[in-house]
């Protein structure tokens, strides 16, 4: 018999994109665009994200030996 607390606080994942808005004429980029997730869950931690930039192909990071593994 064993007992296991719930997480009940959903993930967050924010983004910041640099260049943070079109640096070029008519809303174009002209230069490429980087852009960073945050992953945070002060539950039980973030083992992996999936993401997809403008409908693109669904893309996987998986966190290994990092902090955004909360100890359970």
């Amino acid at each position: 018999y064993s007992t296991y607390a719930a997480d009940i606080t959903a993930p967050v994942t924010t983004h910041v994109m640099d260049p943070s808005s079109p640096d070029g004429d008519n809303g174009w980029f002209v230069t490429p665009i980087d852009f960073t997730l945050t992953a945070t869950d002060l539950d039980s931690g973030v083992s992996q994200i999936n993401y997809r930039i403008d409908g693109g192909t669904w893309q996987t990071f998986s966190f290994e030996n990092t902090l955004n593994l909360a100890p359970n």
